[in-house]
Formats: structure tokens, sequence, C-alpha cells
């Protein structure tokens, strides 16, 4: 009789895992020709748990399970590749990436040895957002499966130090939280929560797992299937992997009720082996790539980030990425058969343990490396001021004041937890003139909120910026009415106009109704129009010799945005509200200067000012305060 959760090797699990790892780096590489292929991830949950289930139900039975030796295996599997593939990485990360992104490495690296990466994406990233590429990102998966694995050991040792009926118990134990995890999946799928986020929480994914723990206890029962039912079931779930790829929508959330097709396919694959599909799949090419999907997965996505950040995302050609894929082959292959296959087999003594050491103190010593210390043009002031500057002066301000609006997304900044003399109110645009206006003596603070206009009392949400929907818009409302109740003496109104362009009237209508709220005798309101934007590449203040040092230059502002909001007749309505308004224009002055010095950078981005470039937007506003009043 077929017996599955004995430990005896199937070559068709090793062909699961090559189909699973062909459709994660397909939907890496090309995700048009594979736009589904994220799901040979959800194969590779359900395979995991049900290998670690059978090599260890035999003592679990019998009473002798033990967790040193449950961890021994598992360090001997992953450890080794793991802990080459991110020493490589920090390595190779300092020679090519710019200082911020290395620091952000650096902080990624910690993470990912801690076995927390999807905690840390699920804070700090969306993974169907491509923009935002981490190279460790992908070791979010590794994460989930050693959370499991703390708890399925905790079980089994409490299930193994039973009497009698560990079998019954152990299966009790894993079903609850098999329930438990796919019904919490299936309620944050209905309640619609942030999908970007909840792609990596544990608690949504350990029924993926789960599944696979419950196939290897309940062995014995699906063992007695017949051959015939064994090829019926495994064309099901081949269909249901097919419709997997064709019709999952990842925007209305993943894994929820859609995350059941891949993961009950790849549980019927592995209750009907023997199968003339499972028999397909264990066709030795395929099994060979199985074997080497552990390495092919922590290498591919690396390798790919590399390439993306050199030669730039919309640079990507078919060659490349092909070349790319072939790098990726060949690692996994040398780290197979010099990594993988020779440290599995080696006792967990004291040897083995110091190895491990150096090499985890390999990778903390590569986490130190910095691009400074390996490019010139890194070391530079220009490029240090521009990686100090970027987004260090937000350390120096508190931003979770008592006034600031609780559990939303407001962003408010000061330096003692209360509103200045001069408030500024708006989106990041408002934001980065900060610092400029605090360097100049003024008792000022912001409050407002990204991709969000200074508005009040909207007619409708404003949709289709930044996250805002419907269902989420921030407290700007609230952050209005805290300024007009304040004893604020001036109010700075600024924002990226030029993004909300296809909702102006909305947004029009929202500004006369804040200046309206916030008119007050003896304060001043101000209104700086839509400011200058840089052309600015990557590498303009750290050039860097694989990538050509392209053209930078400094524009006026939106002429499109000024005429929308501010044109003479509009500039009218909003007087008629309160004659004391001032129109400021720093896109000139910001113009004039240009990118920066040779020690100076002006920009952090195509739009966003440094602490140097928000000093320079000052100069205006600055002309129209009576400076010492208001320090």
């Amino acid at each position: 009789m077929f017996q599955p959760s004995k430990g005896k090797y199937r070559p068709d699990i090793d062909g699961m895992r090559a189909a699973a790892i062909a459709m994660v780096v397909g939907y890496h590489f090309f995700p048009q020709l594979v736009p589904n292929g994220f799901i040979g991830v959800d194969v590779f949950f359900v395979i995991s748990g049900y290998l670690i289930a059978g090599i260890s139900l035999g003592r679990i039975v019998d009473g002798t399970f033990s967790i040193r030796d449950f961890y021994a295996k598992r360090i001997r599997r992953i450890f080794p590749a793991l802990t080459l593939v991110m020493f490589v990485t920090m390595v190779v990360g300092a020679l090519i990436f710019d200082p911020f992104v290395h620091s952000e490495l650096r902080k990624e690296v910690r993470y990912a040895v801690m076995f927390l990466e999807n905690w840390h994406m699920a804070n700090t990233a969306n993974y169907f957002d491509a923009a935002t590429p981490k190279p460790l990102q992908h070791f979010w998966t590794l994460a989930i499966e050693e959370q499991f694995y703390v708890v399925f050991p905790i079980l089994a040792l409490i299930v193994s130090g039973l009497k009698r009926n560990r079998l019954t118990v152990l299966r009790g134990a894993v079903l609850l939280v098999f329930v438990a995890s796919l019904g919490l999946n299936l309620a944050m799928n209905v309640h619609a929560v942030d999908p970007g986020k909840t792609y990596f929480w544990s608690s949504l994914r350990f029924w993926e797992l789960g599944l696979g723990v419950l196939l290897a206890v309940w062995g014995s029962s699906w063992a007695r299937l017949s051959l015939q039912w064994r090829n019926v079931l495994s064309v099901v779930a081949l269909a249901l992997m097919g419709a997997s790829i064709a019709f999952i929508d990842v925007k209305t959330g993943f894994p929820g009720l859609q995350g059941i097709l891949p993961v009950a396919a790849s549980g019927l694959l592995i209750m009907t082996g023997g199968s003339f599909v499972n028999r397909i799949l264990g066709w030795r090419p395929l099994t060979y790539v199985g074997q080497i999907s552990y390495s092919l997965y922590l290498w591919h996505w690396i390798v790919l980030t590399f390439y993306v950040y050199i030669v730039g995302a919309e640079f990507q050609t078919t060659g490349g990425l092909l070349a790319t894929l072939a790098l990726s082959i060949l690692l996994a292959v040398l780290t197979f058969h010099f990594v993988e296959s020779p440290t599995r087999s080696l006792a967990i003594g004291r040897k083995y343990i110091a190895l491990l050491v150096v090499l985890f103190l390999s990778v903390l010593a590569a986490g130190k490396m910095k691009p400074e210390h390996v490019l010139p043009t890194y070391a530079t002031p220009l490029c240090q001021n521009f990686f100090d500057e970027r987004d260090g002066w937000t350390d120096r301000w508190q931003n979770t004041p008592a006034y600031c609006p609780k559990d939303s997304d407001a962003w408010c900044f000061d330096r003692d937890g209360r509103l200045g003399r001069v408030v500024l109110v708006g989106d990041s645009y408002a934001n980065h003139l900060l610092p400029g206006l605090e360097a100049r003596g003024l008792d000022v603070s912001y409050i407002g909120a990204g991709f969000f206009p200074p508005v009040y009392r909207l007619e409708r949400p404003i949709v289709g910026v930044g996250e805002w929907n419907e269902n989420r818009q921030p407290p700007m409302d609230e952050a209005i009415e805290t300024v007009a109740a304040s004893d604020a003496e001036v109010v700075i109104l600024a924002g990226s106009w030029g993004g909300y362009l296809s909702q102006s009237e909305n947004v029009f209508a929202g500004l006369k109704n804040a200046v309206s709220k916030l008119k007050k005798d003896g304060r001043r309101l101000i209104i700086v129009l839509p400011q200058a934007r840089a052309m600015l590449p990557e590498n303009w203040y750290c050039p860097t010799p694989w990538k050509k040092k392209e053209v930078a230059y400094v524009s006026a502002g939106d002429p499109e945005a000024v005429k929308t909001f501010f044109s003479d007749e509009l500039k009218k309505e909003l007087l008629a509200i309160d004659a004391g308004i001032t129109f400021v224009d720093v896109s000139e002055t910001i113009k004039s200067h240009g990118l920066g010095t040779s020690e100076k950078a002006y920009f952090r981005d195509g739009g966003h000012l440094t602490e140097s470039g928000s000093a320079i937007a000052a100069e205006p506003i600055m002309e129209v305060l009576d400076t010492p009043k208001f320090r």
C-alpha cells in the first residue's frame, strides 16, 4: 500500500518543487508571462509542512520526539546556504548600492537573520509594488516557515510526552491551528484589510503549512485511495492550479478565499502519489530542479535586484533578464553541490556550530562595510551631504504630540508637543519646508498627511492619489480644525498641487473651505504656489562607474497646476474669503540655485527638498514675514 507519510523519498515532491520555483522565478523575471506565479510560494508551504511532519511523525507517536534533533535537521537544511547568500549579498551590496539603499539593506539583514522579514515587509512594503524591491524581501517565506516551526515542535513535544492517544491528540491540535489560521485568513479577506500588508502575516499562512502537516498525520487514511481515484484527483489538482494562475486577482486580497485554490491543488498532488501526473512530476530533470530549488529561491531575487539597480528599472532587456536568470541558476547549482549537499550529513557538533558562528560573524562584518569605503565618489562631500540630509532631519522632531489626531494617518512635527506660532499644513511638499523655516529661527510646526492637500470638508473623497480611497482618508478635517482653534499667528498652506489636477474642482472647493475655517483676526494665511521640480537621475549626486551620469536640471513651478488652482480669477475667489492671503512663489528662487553646490544637495528626489534646499525655499516666505515677530 502507498504510505507517503513514512519518510520515503518521493521524486514527485521534488517535481512539485520544480513547478513551484518555476512559477516564482517566472513571476519575478517575466510577470507578464507568469502573472500569478507568486502562488508557487503556497505550494512550497504545503510541501514543507508535509515533509517536516512526515519526518517527525514516527518519533512523536512512539514518544521519542526531540526538539534538539528537530532543530538540528532544520539548521543543516537551511543555514549553510542561507548564510552564504546573505554574506555575498552584503559584500556585493556594498560594492554597487548607494549609501542610502545600502543602509536599508543593513537594516533588512537583521530582520532576515532573526526570521522576522515577513513582519518587516508587512510594515514597510507592498509585495505587489515593484517600485520598492528589497534584495532580501523574499526571505519572508523562510521567516513564516521558521515561525511555524516554533509552534509545531512545541505541540509535537507535548504530544510525545502523553501516555496514550498521541496521534489522535496531534491530529486535533494541528487541526485546531489549521482552522484558526484559515478562519482568520478568510475574515481578513472579507473585511478587506490592506492586502499588500496581510500578504506577509504568518497568522494568515499557518493553515497552508498546517494542511501539509494534516496530510502527513492522516496519511494512512488517504493512502488507501485507488490508482483510478488518484489519476482523477491529480487532474483536478492541475485544473485548480491552472485556475489559480489564470484567475486570481491580488487586488481583492491574497491569500484569502483565493488562496484555497493553489493550496488545495498542492494538497491533492501530495495525496495522489503514483498517479500518471505524479509520475510525470517524478521525471529526473524535474526532480533535479526541485533539489536545487532552495538555492535557486535564495539567489534569484537577489541577483535580479542587483541587475535592476545597476541598469535601472526602465532599461531592463529580455537578454539582460535571461543572462541574470542564467547566473542565478549557475549560483544555485554551485551552492547545492558545494554547500547544501555536503553539510546535510554533518553532525551538529562543536565544529559545525563553530562554522556557523564564523559564517554569521562574517555576515555581520560584511554588514559593517559601507559603500563610501569602497567607491570614492560615494565619499565626496556632495554625496555624503545628499544622504545625510535626505531624511535625517525628521529624527529631530516629535511626531506624536497630544494635539495630533489619534490612531490616524496624520503627520505631526513639532519641538515640544505644541503647535508653533507658525504652522505648515498640507502634504509632503508642505512638510519639506519645515527644516528651512526652523533654521530661520521660526517657532514652526507641521500637521498634515502625505499625498493629501490642505483642504477642508471635501464634497467627495480623494481617490487615486497615494493609498487613499473612498474608505480611507486622512484626518485633514481634524488637522484644519486643530489649527483653526489654536493660537497660530501664521498658517502656511502648501502641497503638490499638480498631483491633484484630476480632482481639481473638488480640491479647490476644499481649499476654499480650509481658508474660511482658518480665517481669524490677527492671523496671516500664506499659500505656497506650485513648487519647482528637478529632473534628478539617481546617480547625479553620487555617480557610479556602471551608470552614465545623466543630464539633470531644475524646472520652474507647474504652469498647468498654477492655471488650474491659482489663476487670477481663482485667486480672487480665495481673497474674497480672506483678503489678507499672501501667495508666495518659491519655485523661481529654487530654480535659480539649481540642484546644489559642490558640497550641498538641494533635492532628495524629483520634487522634495533636502534641508539645504528647504532653507533656500524658505527665503521668499521669510520676505513676507516680519521675522523678529515670529522668532
